[in-house]
């Protein structure tokens, strides 16, 4: 997804990607630069706990999915990065269509990847047999691929024909999935309470300190981190990345409509320069969350932080 009104703006200046780029850095470079450099060591940390998988806990199919993510959150820093670099309104490499079409592969990945995780999560909760019977490492692989295919194709389709070409048509499908996306996390955070009722009340009914009720309370307690993990994630998801969506949507209907929302260039460099701002904070957020909250990351974090330390000092 990128915004259709930037580029129409400028498309018929043959300076286009100079007075882009020149409003962008000006008006919000020092605060995207920070933020686009926290988020890539954030997610590259999490991509470097997969890869190394000190605990061996992590290259499991919800992994998969997780380390494809941070992909997508490394592919909309580092662009993000380079456009604010000086001088980087004079080169030819990221112009204004090259850049608009990395973040519409980047976005599309991590919104179909969002999607993916969200379904995933709703099968663990509510079929758990099912899911460790048909959610395998080799499904989630060819899912992966296939959605990084498709995000690709959408880049492409952005850099060859985004001036030419009005594709309102695309919001359709993202604000019908978006609304899917709302209703499985909502149903998971349903199913995952009426676990942790059902629990509760088995509990209260059994020895106080037996190793059954004791299991019982930890596997409780699990659920309930489970469930803000997936309050946090749709709310993250809501109110710092639907913003993007919901500009681009906007975009294409002023151009269609000709309705103009914004007055001046200047506003439409700062309006998207916000949406890619909180973009990056929402790619920033779901990488601490899964850092912070969810054990086996939390838990490699720590096993590979002391394996670094130990190295260190034997070469001391």
């Amino acid at each position: 997804m990128t915004s259709e009104k930037i580029l129409s703006n400028y498309s018929s200046n043959g300076n286009a990607s100079q007075h882009f780029f020149s409003l962008f850095n000006n008006s919000t470079a020092p605060l995207l630069t920070t933020l686009s450099l926290v988020c890539f060591l954030v997610n590259i940390t999490i991509i470097s706990l997969f890869f190394i998988d000190p605990l061996h806990s992590l290259r499991r199919p919800s992994g998969y999915l997780v380390a494809s993510l941070n992909v997508g959150a490394i592919l909309t820093s580092t662009s993000s990065i380079l456009i604010t670099l000086p001088g980087i309104d004079s080169t030819i490499v990221l112009s204004v269509n090259v850049f608009f079409a990395v973040t519409s592969v980047a976005a599309t990945a991590s919104f179909s990847f969002i999607f993916i995780l969200s379904y995933e999560r709703y099968v663990l909760v509510t079929a758990p047999i099912k899911y460790k019977r048909v959610v395998t490492v080799r499904l989630v692989q060819i899912l992966a691929a296939s959605i990084w295919i498709w995000s690709g194709i959408i880049g492409v389709f952005m850099l060859k024909m985004f001036a030419t070409t009005d594709h309102q048509w695309l919001s359709l499908p993202f604000g019908i999935l978006f609304i899917i996306l709302v209703t499985i996390d909502i149903k998971t955070f349903i199913e995952i309470k009426k676990l942790n009722s059902n629990i509760t009340s088995i509990t209260e009914t059994g020895p106080e300190r037996s190793a059954v009720s004791q299991a019982i309370k930890k596997r409780n307690n699990m659920h309930s981190r489970f469930a803000l993990v997936v309050v946090l994630l749709l709310l993250n998801f809501i109110f710092l990345a639907c913003p993007m969506f919901v500009y681009d949507a906007l975009s294409t209907f002023n151009k269609k409509c000709e309705f103009c929302l914004f007055t001046s260039n200047i506003a439409d460099a700062t309006m998207y320069a916000a949406t890619m701002i909180l973009f990056i904070c929402h790619d920033i957020n779901t990488a601490l969350f899964y850092l912070i909250l969810i054990p086996k990351y939390r838990l490699s974090f720590v096993a590979m932080f002391r394996k670094c330390k130990m190295s260190f000092l034997k070469k001391l």
